[in-house]
């Protein structure tokens, strides 16, 4: 069953000869997820709201990125996806929760609520090919990760900004320090 209510069971068995029926009532209701562990996202306590947050590389290589680690862009590595949030969680709370819950590895220095700095992910997958680690300067000297924020480049760290419902966060990986994926404050 899938609507909330209750549902009477009933079976029946017979030998030709007589006949044994069973009945038993069956109740069910609205889970209530807010106060609970949220069953695929490492979270306790009372779920304020979602926040969606990806993974994406469309960082421009130069011309010249001979034997760099990722001479082509990935992608979309991990898609959008609803993470929940609890209150005062960050940016950066939010994206450990996803990469836990996407089995990605990851390397950060700081803490998620002061000098976060995403510097690499690991053993990750995109269209069925695995990766052992994305980080900084596998893409030539000015790439690594860069974070939007509800479609703003941030010029802090991702402990920086408090998420709040409906928040979106994109984490975009850049060969040109930004400037190749549209960040204004290094465009030429």
């Amino acid at each position: 069953p899938e609507a909330e209510g209750e549902y009477v069971l009933t079976f029946t068995a017979s030998d030709g000869k007589a006949e044994v029926s069973h009945s038993i009532t069956l109740t069910v209701e609205k889970a209530d997820m807010s106060d609970s562990e949220d069953p695929v996202f490492d979270i306790s306590g009372k779920i304020e709201g979602y926040v969606t947050v990806s993974f994406e590389d469309n960082g421009i290589r130069d011309e010249d990125a001979v034997g760099l680690k990722y001479p082509v862009p990935l992608g979309t590595i991990i898609p959008e996806t609803e993470v929940p949030y609890v209150k005062g969680d960050t940016v950066a709370d939010v994206t450990l929760r996803l990469l836990d819950a996407a089995n990605v590895g990851y390397e950060y220095s700081g803490t998620t609520k002061s000098g976060f700095y995403l510097g690499v992910i690991k053993d990750f997958v995109v269209d069925r090919v695995p990766y052992d680690t994305m980080g900084e300067f596998d893409a030539g000297e000015g790439s690594g990760w860069m974070i939007t924020h509800n479609d703003e480049f941030i010029q802090a760290g991702a402990s920086e900004f408090t998420v709040k419902d409906g928040d979106t966060v994109a984490w975009k990986y850049t060969c040109q320090l930004g400037a190749d994926i549209g960040d204004p404050f290094y465009a030429k």
